[in-house]
């Protein structure tokens, strides 16, 4: 934790508090899929669904900062650990393509959710299914969503968390490294 505390100052990142409030965020939104799932809700589900994009985002923020701090290492010579921070730096940019994969197709899951409830209400307002059709199907399509939004978010959070946790980390290392070289040359 001193090493991180030494990289969070080094490079202002505050990974533990940011690893965190992302973890939050992540239960928050997976608690408001169930939700949907269970209730048949759509306001739980268009809110789990606008809180899952805020996740993406977030851990799609805590990669920057991390290639950004290991970008810079690299370039203040801090190459002791050189093969590792590279893998690390090619593994972020991996798994922030993901988080962007799944940012658009979360957008695109809410906009045919959208599609087919409208759908579903203009076959009830013509009359052309009774109120308990409109109901049951209503539900059925807030739970089909609500397990498919899940499975999309779920999908790679805990391998980006650790990938950026993995570079912090390895930065640390290279500054406590430095440090120490520093420290036994005075």
């Amino acid at each position: 934790l001193q090493r991180v505390a030494e990289v969070n100052k080094k490079f202002g990142i505050d990974v533990l508090e940011s690893t965190e409030a992302v973890l939050d965020n992540l239960t928050s939104s997976m608690n408001g899929f169930t939700q949907a799932a269970a209730t048949g809700s759509e306001e739980a589900l268009d809110g789990a669904l606008q809180k899952a994009q805020e996740v993406n985002a977030e851990l799609n923020k805590m990669l920057d900062q991390s290639l950004e701090a290991a970008n810079a290492a690299v370039q203040e010579d801090m190459d002791f650990q050189g093969g590792q921070l590279a893998s690390d730096v090619e593994q972020a940019g991996r798994i922030k393509t993901q988080f962007a994969d799944m940012s658009t197709r979360l957008g695109i899951l809410a906009y045919d959710k959208d599609a087919e409830m409208a759908q579903l209400r203009l076959l009830y307002d013509q009359g052309l299914i009774t109120e308990e059709e409109y109901q049951k199907a209503r539900v059925d399509i807030i739970r089909r969503y609500a397990r498919q939004a899940w499975e999309i978010q779920s999908e790679g959070w805990e391998e980006g968390l650790q990938a950026a946790s993995n570079i912090l980390n390895g930065m640390a290392t290279m500054v406590s490294s430095i440090q120490e070289t520093e420290a036994a040359s005075l």
